[in-house]
């Protein structure tokens, strides 16, 4: 039998379980009823005084994750393109591009399953994990790809992929080509006419 909810409790659900969400999410017990649950969206994206939802109790309870989830939030990271550090064959570390396609978590470990330019990735995600969130357009030039993870901080990289962005909404309409700003930032060959799979 299922244990009963508390204010507090996370799950991580999706669309088919709360009609509301766009995407997965994690969602907190705000209070408990006889069959349903009210929730708020919890995590790293979620804005202060979110609205509540009622979703069934069950559902809740199939859906429920460990309080420790709440460290690192991996499931945040779900459908994301992401930046991260990889080792490679060589033992050389450098900033990769990929997209999440899932994590599993024991009590000893989290570990987000990436799907990158070299093949299946497992990346360990601890507190000092290298990764960030990439913007699909930084995930499309591979700002930062493959430069050596010493000469880039993650706060670097960062940088970069913001001036990309600024750069690329200043671009004006009907220019050919990407802008001398973004070509200087680029760090892996970009072929506009290639197919960028996500």
């Amino acid at each position: 039998m299922a244990t009963q909810p508390v204010p507090g409790d996370i799950a991580f659900v999706g669309p088919a379980h709360l009609s509301h969400l766009s995407d997965y999410q994690y969602v907190e017990v705000v209070s408990v009823e006889e069959a349903s649950v009210h929730v708020s969206i919890a995590g790293p994206d979620a804005t202060s005084g979110g609205s509540t939802y009622t979703m069934p109790l069950g559902t809740f309870q199939h859906r429920v994750v460990p309080a420790r989830e709440r460290d690192l939030w991996p499931g945040s990271y779900l459908a994301h393109p992401v930046t991260f550090v990889w080792t490679t064959d060589d033992g050389v570390d450098v900033w990769s591009y990929g997209v999440v396609s899932g994590y599993s978590a024991t009590d000893d470990e989290t570990t987000l399953h990436i799907v990158g330019h070299e093949g299946p990735v497992r990346l360990p995600l601890v507190a000092t994990t290298a990764i960030i969130k990439a913007d699909v357009l930084t995930y499309a030039l591979q700002i930062g790809g493959t430069v050596n993870a010493a000469a880039f901080t993650p706060t670097e990289l960062l940088e970069q992929q913001n001036s990309a962005l600024v750069a690329c909404n200043r671009r004006r309409p009907g220019r050919p080509g990407l802008p001398t700003a973004i070509t200087e930032l680029l760090t892996v060959p970009f072929v506009g006419k290639d197919i960028v799979p996500l």
